[in-house]
């Protein structure tokens, strides 16, 4: 079973690689990014993105994958990993607007009864899972993990499973040492199933991706339901090598852990939501909530979902079998994205952040 692994300082900053990378494009020149990431690593397939409204910019290189002949294009479906994170947070915020929950609510108001937890995780709030300052652990055990794989068609009870997965991560006691948890967000996603009724998906659905018209969004690896049409993920074998993986159980995490990392959707539908976050919709959020979910609390430099950098806010995401890196501009409006369906992400997350700086401060 794989699980996104991106370290806090991969998330906010990227890795150094260790290989001889070639130069990266000193411009906007979206082809030449598009380029130079594939060769960074030998990607099969790279999507780069930019766009402030309703003028989007798309450019590819590579294919669906290795053994393909079928070039990546405008209408390909990426599976962005913890980039997810930050629409869990967007949902929440949808709810708060709501009246349904509140940023400062508690683990032990929403969910006493429903899953065992060790005290010292009773007071902790809503904000601080989306902020990963929970001190929950970063995953659960492997076993744990193992009895909950399959996709999403395949496990009719997901709550059940966020459940389980609960009562593994919160039975171990906090450790504020911890500064990204994947298990925070499976939590924070299961608050607003509890108080709604509804599942994770379902809310999504209904609160981030109609309303902002992302029609290609879904869950788990892309291509579950016609897989020769769109990219595979790519474990990385010996020698570096890329090896792809078919859509199915064991192409994504563990559908339980959602909130922290499954969504899957085109390049142009996740400029749209990251254009949504630069523009603050106010049709989508009153402006307040905006502020909430894209400014840190004093002394961090991440909030809800985000990497702060100054104007900028980015995330990257990996299930280990594709790389992501997104982010937008609150001064400017830019968005950028760049997506791949290499394994190799740590190799990626220096060139993909240094890629993403120079898309959102090229003038």
């Amino acid at each position: 079973m794989k699980f996104s692994r991106l370290s806090r300082r991969a998330t906010l900053t990227g890795l150094a690689s260790t290989a001889a990378l070639p130069t990266l494009a000193a411009s906007a020149d979206l082809q030449r990014v598009a380029a130079d990431i594939r060769a960074a690593v030998g990607a099969p397939g790279v999507t780069v993105a930019t766009g402030q409204g309703d003028d989007i910019r798309l450019s590819h290189a590579g294919h669906l994958r290795v053994g393909s002949e079928t070039p990546v294009g405008n209408g390909h479906l990426w599976h962005v990993g913890s980039i997810t994170k930050s629409m869990t947070a967007t949902l929440a915020a949808r709810l708060v607007a709501a009246g349904k929950l509140r940023l400062f609510d508690t683990v032990a108001q929403h969910l006493t009864g429903i899953i065992p937890f060790d005290a010292g995780y009773g007071d902790v709030t809503l904000r601080a899972l989306l902020d990963h300052r929970s001190g929950l652990p970063a995953n659960i055990d492997l076993d744990t993990a193992r009895s909950l794989v399959g996709t999403l068609d395949s496990r009719p009870d997901i709550r059940a499973d966020r459940v389980a997965y609960l009562t593994n991560a919160a039975a171990q006691a906090p450790d504020l040492q911890i500064d990204y948890s994947n298990a925070g967000y499976v939590m924070a996603g299961l608050i607003c199933e509890t108080v709604t009724g509804e599942t994770w998906e379902a809310l999504m659905q209904a609160h981030v991706f109609d309303p902002l018209g992302l029609t290609s969004a879904g869950f788990g690896a892309p291509g579950l339901t016609a897989p020769e049409d769109q990219p595979w993920g790519h474990r990385i074998g010996l020698l570096g090598r890329h090896r792809p993986v078919a859509p199915g159980p064991e192409a994504d995490n563990v559908p339980a852990l959602g909130p922290a990392g499954t969504v899957h959707l085109s390049a142009t539908d996740l400029i749209r939501y990251l254009d949504a976050h630069s523009r603050r919709d106010a049709d989508f959020l009153p402006p307040q909530f905006w502020e909430a979910l894209h400014e840190p609390v004093t002394g961090a430099d991440y909030a809800c979902g985000w990497g702060v950098n100054g104007t900028i806010r980015q995330h990257n995401g990996s299930n280990t079998m594709w790389y992501a890196v997104a982010g937008f501009d609150r001064d400017s409006g830019r968005t950028a994205a760049i997506l791949t369906n290499s394994g190799a992400y740590r190799r990626l997350s220096q060139p993909g952040h240094d890629a993403l700086m120079t898309l959102l401060q090229t003038r």
